[in-house]
């Protein structure tokens, strides 16, 4: 899936890679603060009940 994300994203951009790599960090980052704030939530609700 990552792979063909990646070639996908090359072929968008025109085989632009710094950018491409750019972006793929800025998704990386923006899902794990996601997640964590997910874990945060959960664990919240967990001490509540």
């Amino acid at each position: 899936m990552n792979r063909c994300f990646k070639i996908y994203k090359y072929q968008h951009l025109g085989m632009k890679e710094p950018k491409t790599y750019k972006h793929v960090l800025d998704i990386i980052i923006l899902i794990f603060y996601f997640n964590f704030g997910l874990i945060l939530v959960i664990i919240q609700t967990n001490k509540h009940s």
